[in-house]
């Protein structure tokens, strides 16, 4: 191999042209090699100083004298000055003099980094939550868990999927740009990481599980282990309780992870705060680089307001708290359980109804205030102005075992009746089936509790057809009847059916005659009391029973209700109360302008 040399005298010549330019002008410089050389051409005398101009220099090669197998063709001179390439802006600073770019740009890195690990981690906690702690509570132990129990089981299910999709969507952000970085994460966050409506319903479900529990606390902090039996002792302190002592017992040396039901149900709260705050993070941080924020900050917006409507939501917790406050609770119990209006969980529907049943085999009537939980229907009662506690429960019916039947009008068997605005609804307990006449005054308030009844019956609990066989399922449901409730038919081979066919109507048709009261007629602005409401066929009219829509038992409830009465629901004898005041007050006013 032979390698290039440049011998003395060049050098030497080189040395007198350097010193030549730092001199006053160059002149004469005829050759800068011998005229042996044949890559370097004579240049003309330059005055440096006298000189303000940019004198591009091109140097040409006549011949291809490094690589001779490559023709002269494929060679390209191009004419280029040392202005024409600009350095690029580089996208990180590694630059001494520029501390605080260096240090923005890290803590950009490590608030990615952080959020990438710590959506992992909340999802192994959310997994562990609805697998360990619930699925089993619910599948392996054959009991009427609580409501809120149940509702945030499903709700766990929902948000696994959700935050298992924005994990994949962050694997997929591998933009080298670490701005173009930040914009795709705070965008998957805005889009993917707070579920509106199941963060709503967890949010509100969560705080019924937090008040069960601190209520237990404290109760067994007071009384010990004198405390009565409750079903918070056995779901807090033997299941959730057990679960926690085994996870934290498998932890390695050093690790103090925190298993305990209240923490674990506390981190999807606190995950959806935790995205606020990076969001709000990047943005800072962009501003200080003088980067545009605009997407970044729609972004943080949007998960502002989410988090704004899922505060919203709680306004109306108050109120049913002072709603269960009214009922007695002491008089149903559930396996040597006490149990308590914290069991049902948040009421969907909450209005008065004229409830029709079956009593020592006569039908009877009256106005309750009806609570359409997830999973049961309540009726209570009126019981009497010296007890603190006003209502008792007077039925408490499993959702899961009903029926509807819309067209009560067309019932073949058991209560029936021609009164337009009624839903029929048939339950089984044990081995009897019982029913129930649930009625309004009002075609409007009807439309809404048929539509809720059925939602959360045939969709919810997906119970659409009654069960005509006799059910074998080892869970035994929450219920409280009257005593003395006439069942409309039993089964053959139940035990008890000696006892209880005394009781038993057998699926005869009993006819109910509704007949309105004055008051509540001049409510309705109805003009006769015969028109639709007490129309009865004559051939039965013997047969029939007469039910009496009463304005007293109407007024009661609604004087204790009022403010838990659900939107859309009307409130009859108030609103005549108050257009009767405003009209003694306009007489009033009138009458001392006349004075």
């Amino acid at each position: 191999m032979m390698y290039n040399t440049i011998s003395h005298p060049y050098l030497q010549q080189g040395q007198d042209i350097y010193n030549s330019c730092n001199q006053s002008s160059v002149s004469d410089v005829t050759t800068a090699r011998d005229s042996t050389s044949p890559n370097f051409k004579t240049l003309p005398p330059i005055n440096l100083k006298q000189s303000t101009t940019h004198i591009p220099v091109k140097i040409s090669f006549p011949s291809n004298t490094i690589s001779p197998n490559i023709p002269d063709s494929q060679i390209t001179n191009t004419s280029a000055t040392i202005t024409d390439i600009v350095s690029p802006q580089p996208f990180f600073s590694y630059s001494p003099q520029d501390q605080t770019r260096i240090a923005i740009q890290k803590n950009l890195k490590l608030a990615i980094e952080e959020i990438k690990r710590t959506e992992s981690q909340y999802l192994s906690n959310l997994k562990t939550l609805k697998r360990d702690y619930f699925e089993k509570l619910i599948e392996d132990i054959h009991l009427d868990v609580p409501v809120p129990i149940k509702i945030v089981y499903n709700i766990l299910a929902e948000l696994i999927q959700y935050h298992d999709k924005m994990t994949k969507l962050f694997e997929r952000v591998d933009d080298t740009n670490i701005f173009k970085q930040c914009e795709g994460y705070c965008s998957i966050i805005a889009e993917n990481g707070i579920n509106l409506f199941w963060y709503k319903w967890y949010c509100s479900q969560h705080q019924i599980i937090q008040d069960s529990y601190h209520e237990f606390s404290q109760q067994s902090d007071r009384y010990g282990s004198k405390s009565q039996s409750n079903w918070r002792q056995f779901v807090f302190k033997i299941w959730f309780t057990g679960w926690q002592n085994f996870f934290e017992s498998q932890q390695g040396v050093g690790l103090k992870k925190d298993f305990s039901l209240m923490s674990l149900l506390q981190r999807p709260i606190d995950r959806i705060t935790k995205y606020r705050l990076f969001v709000e993070t990047i943005c800072k941080n962009c501003i200080k680089l003088g980067h545009s924020t605009a997407n970044i900050q729609n972004s943080f917006e949007k998960i502002c307001n989410q988090l704004n409507q899922i505060n919203r939501n709680t306004e109306d917790r108050n109120i049913h708290k002072e709603l269960f406050e009214l009922i007695d609770f002491s008089t149903i119990r559930y396996h040597e359980m006490q149990i308590d209006f914290q069991f049902f969980g948040i009421p969907y529907l909450v209005g008065t109804c004229w409830a029709v049943y079956v009593e020592n085999k006569v039908p009877r009537g009256h106005n309750l205030p009806i609570l359409l939980f997830k999973s049961h229907l309540i009726l209570i009662e009126y019981c009497h102005y010296s007890k603190r506690k006003k209502f008792e429960l007077k039925f408490v019916v499993p959702v899961i075992k009903c029926h509807l039947d819309l067209e009560s009008t067309t019932s073949s068997y058991g209560l029936h009746t021609t009164y337009p605005h009624c839903i029929k609804v048939s339950f089984e307990i044990g081995l009897c089936h019982y029913e129930l006449l649930l009625c309004w005054l009002t075609k409007t308030d009807y439309d809404i509790w048929c539509e809720e009844l059925t939602v959360i019956v045939c969709f919810v609990n997906g119970n659409d057809v009654l069960q005509k066989q006799p059910t074998t399922e080892a869970t035994q449901y929450l219920y409280k009847l009257p005593t003395n409730l006439s069942p409309y038919d039993i089964n053959t081979t139940s035990e008890s059916f000696t006892m209880r066919q005394g009781n038993c109507y057998f699926k005869q048709c009993l006819l109910i005659k509704i007949v309105i009261d004055k008051v509540l007629m001049k409510l309705l602005h109805t003009e006769s009391s015969n028109s639709i409401h007490t129309s009865v066929n004559n051939n039965h009219e013997d047969k029939g029973y007469k039910i009496v829509f009463e304005n007293k038992q109407l007024s009661t409830n609604e004087r204790f209700f009022r403010a838990s009465i659900s939107k859309g629901l009307h409130i009859y004898l108030i609103q005549e109360s108050e257009a009767k005041f405003i009209d003694f007050f306009l007489s009033w006013q009138i009458k001392n302008q006349l004075k």
